[in-house]
C-alpha cells in the first residue's frame, strides 16, 4: 500500500480516521501517524504524552480512546476489502455513465485508484450555462432525486485566504462533482445514482 511504501522511505504520514468519506474510520477526532524516520516518530510519541514530564515542552492530549483504537484496528484488517468494493462501485459507475456527457475518473498509468471519492468532470455545456454554480446546480438537481452529491472541496484554499490568480484551481472547483461511493453501498444504490446522474448529463454527441 502507498502509505506503507512512503513510510518505509522515511515520510511521516497522518491518515485521518474520522471523516465520513475517508477510507478508514474509528469515530471521534484525529488519526494515526505512519513513518520510517525513527527520530521523527520519537518526537511524535513524546508530543502525545504530556503528564509527569519534567520539562515544559509543548505536548497535547490528542490520543484515540481504547474503543476508537479497537474500531480502527478492525477497520484496518478489512482495508483491502473496502478498497476492492470501492473499485467495484467505480467500475459499475464507469460502465453505466460511459454514455453520459461527463468526464469520468480512472486508474493512473502507474497505479490504481482507491476511489476515496468518485469525482466527475461536468461537461462544457453545463459550465457555459451555469458558470461557477455548475456543481451547486447539479447537487440541487440530484438532491431532488434523493442523491447526495458534493463538491470535492467546499472552496479552493486561495479563496478562503482571500487570494486570487489561481485559474487552474478555480476551473477545477467550477467543473468537478463528487458522487456517492462507500464500501457498504449496494449495487442497486449505485445503479440508482448512475441513473439519476445520467438523466442530468446524457450523451451530447450528435446522433
Amino acid at each position: 500500500a502507498v502509505p506503507v511504501l512512503l513510510a518505509a522511505r522515511g515520510y511521516i504520514l497522518t491518515p485521518p480516521l474520522t471523516y465520513a468519506t475517508k477510507l478508514l474510520t474509528s469515530g471521534g477526532e484525529g488519526g494515526m501517524v505512519i513513518g520510517g524516520d525513527a527520530e521523527a516518530l520519537a518526537r511524535v510519541r513524546d508530543a502525545h504524552t504530556y503528564d509527569e514530564r519534567s520539562d515544559l515542552a509543548p505536548r497535547w492530549n490528542y490520543k484515540l480512546t481504547d474503543l476508537q483504537a479497537a474500531v480502527g484496528l478492525v477497520q484496518l484488517s478489512r482495508f483491502e476489502d473496502f478498497i476492492a468494493r470501492r473499485r467495484e462501485i467505480a467500475r459499475r459507475y464507469g460502465e453505466r455513465l460511459a454514455v453520459s456527457s461527463l468526464e469520468l475518473p480512472g486508474d493512473p498509468p502507474d497505479g490504481r485508484d482507491v476511489y476515496h471519492r468518485y469525482v466527475v468532470s461536468l461537461p462544457d455545456s453545463w459550465i457555459d450555462e451555469n458558470g461557477g454554480e455548475g456543481p451547486r446546480r447539479a447537487i440541487d438537481k440530484l438532491e431532488e432525486k434523493g442523491i447526495a452529491a458534493r463538491r470535492p472541496v467546499f472552496k479552493p484554499l486561495h479563496a478562503l485566504m482571500g487570494e486570487s490568480g489561481f485559474p487552474g484551481a478555480e476551473s477545477a472547483w467550477m467543473r468537478h462533482l463528487s458522487l456517492p461511493i462507500y464500501p457498504t453501498m449496494t449495487d442497486d444504490e449505485a445503479d440508482a445514482v448512475a441513473e439519476a446522474v445520467l438523466s442530468l448529463f446524457p450523451d451530447e454527441a450528435p446522433k
